[in-house]
């Protein structure tokens, strides 16, 4: 297709080169031109992966296409990515190839609530095993735009009103191949609708503003490109758990060459009960931190992790202290390959993940309820995806993906560990949890305007939320499943009118019943008005 459209552009150019030459021999014959090469480049169609470029302001719309989902936990800035029933780690958010992690435990400072619509040149969305950063269910590629020689400036405005208030300002600066990004958020948590605020709904003493703040800096010379970045945020309600997030504090640096990028990131956070009305009886606090060091190329990858989490819980007659998270360190190293061959394209990774907590002290907890217990973990991951699309006419294909991979399961569900109060459910990681394996078959069939996408996977030890009783004390743990998970995803936009429209179907078949955190059926329905002046209106139902 793409390629049959580049030969037309070609026969004028090779005209115009054929004339060219005719007349420097008609004047000269033993004058030679040389002239430079040209290269046709067609792309094929992808099954399980789609770009998308982000304008100011539509992140959060692109991240509800090609079968993926945004699960909003709070308040603007809390927002975490599904598809196709994978969630969380399963789908790491990657920017300009650096991993961001979360350093809490409820991942209140997930990734992708934390990137300026400015800075953003595209968005990628793979649910493949392919990719060298994906995780067991795919990966989301935030690419930032390179800072350009020309002074440029940009800044944007946005303000919220009705059900909640917000202002969300950013600003840039680029000259010399270099840019200063600076971006300022604040707001009020929404209300429902009936009119009632977070402190009718949820117990909170009050109406807390919420706010964030972020300055970047991005360069390049040469093949060297360099960044620094500085994030905070503060006061932002999570009503869906006992704590908030209080503060944030993400550091930033990178430094590149050619396609080698070296990067370290690190993250303090603190959450606590302080914004509800229960705190004056019983008072709660985590302070936790993440380092993530690492190194990165087109063909491989290293990282290093190193997550620790403490918790507080206090009353008028106890105190009570966990190391939450327990000095956990991951190491992590992997390679990829890409070929082809009779028309199947062909992708593979493979590597080790290697967990090790530097606080054995939290043993005897977690062996209370997993006897076999240790401090380390070693895993091998893998993936494999073989894909082949075919058009079956001018305007329509259709393609075909196998896909199998296999990853360490999240450091949380190793080794998490909350004792709390008498009578109550305390929570236990599983060091002796398997490694999940994925093997789904995927197929889409695509038009010019439309796509249509069915899966199916079986997953092999999944992991998912557990009781467990020792004694009289219950606990919440985790456990090993078998998975089924099959649903479609549609795509459909035509002049006015965009609809995506995804489903999943989900069951546990180790007990044969529904699989838990499954998204219902969604449907988004948007007419565009054309643009006049500048200005377009659209009208969005979900």
């Amino acid at each position: 297709m793409a390629y049959s459209r580049f030969s037309f552009l070609l026969i004028p150019v090779f005209l115009f080169a054929l004339s060219v030459s005719a007349v420097a021999a008609e004047r000269d014959s033993v004058r030679v031109y040389y002239h430079d090469g040209i290269t046709v480049h067609a792309k094929k169609q992808s099954i399980s992966r789609a770009e998308f470029s982000a304008e100011k302001g539509t992140l959060g719309d692109v991240l509800e296409k090609n079968g993926f989902s945004v699960i909003r936990k709070g308040v603007f800035l809390a927002q975490d990515v599904y598809a196709d029933g994978m969630k969380k780690s399963d789908i790491p958010v990657v920017v300009d190839d650096e991993r961001y992690q979360c350093a809490c435990p409820n991942r209140m400072d997930a990734p992708i609530s934390r990137i300026s619509p400015l800075d953003i040149e595209s968005v990628e969305l793979d649910k493949s095993a392919s990719n060298l950063q994906a995780g067991l269910g795919g990966v989301v590629l935030v690419r930032r735009s390179e800072p350009q020689d020309s002074l440029r400036y940009r800044g944007s405005l946005t303000q919220y009103m009705g059900s909640f208030d917000g202002t969300d300002a950013a600003f840039q600066i680029e000259k010399n191949s270099h840019r200063i990004s600076l971006r300022y958020v604040e707001g009020e948590p929404y209300e429902n609708g009936d009119g009632k605020s977070f402190r009718e709904l949820y117990n909170y003493r009050e109406n807390t503003p919420y706010r964030f703040g972020e300055a970047s800096l991005m360069g390049k010379s040469g093949p060297w490109k360099y960044t620094a970045s500085f994030m905070y945020s503060e006061d932002i309600s999570f009503p869906y758990l006992l704590m908030d997030e209080r503060n944030s504090l993400v550091y930033n640096a990178s430094l590149s060459y050619d396609d080698y990028k070296l990067y370290v990131n690190y993250t303090d956070h603190t959450m606590d009960n302080g914004l509800r009305t229960g705190y004056s009886t019983m008072q709660m606090r985590t302070d936790a931190t993440n380092l993530t060091v690492g190194l990165k190329s087109d063909f491989f990858e290293a990282f290093y992790r190193q997550w620790n989490a403490d918790n507080s819980i206090r009353n008028r007659m106890a105190s009570i202290q966990n190391n939450m998270i327990p000095d956990v360190n991951l190491y992590a190293f992997s390679v990829r390959k890409k070929t082809g061959f009779n028309g199947i394209s062909v992708a593979g990774k493979a590597g080790l993940s290697w967990y090790h907590i530097g606080n054995g002290d939290v043993l005897p907890y977690l062996r209370t309820v997993h006897p076999g217990a240790d401090n380390d973990r070693l895993f091998p991951t893998f993936g494999l995806s073989l894909s082949h699309s075919a058009s079956l006419s001018k305007s329509l294909s259709l393609g075909a993906m196998l896909d199998v991979v296999s990853e360490a399961p999240e450091a949380e569900a190793l080794f998490i560990n909350v004792r709390k109060m008498p009578n109550t459910v305390w929570t236990s990681g599983n060091p002796e949890l398997d490694q999940p394996l994925r093997a789904t078959l995927r197929t889409s069939l695509s038009s010019e305007w439309a796509k249509l996408e069915l899966f199916g996977s079986c997953i092999f030890n999944y992991v998912t939320i557990d009781n467990a009783t020792v004694g009289a004390q219950r606990y919440l743990t985790y456990s090993n499943i078998d998975a089924l998970l099959a649903g479609a995803s549609l795509e459909l936009k035509y002049r006015w009118l965009d609809v995506n429209a995804s489903y999943t179907y989900g069951n546990n078949e180790t007990d044969n019943r529904p699989l838990i955190e499954i998204l219902p059926l969604r449907i988004t329905t948007t007419l565009t008005t054309p643009e006049f002046r500048g200005f377009k209106l659209y009208v969005r139902h979900k």
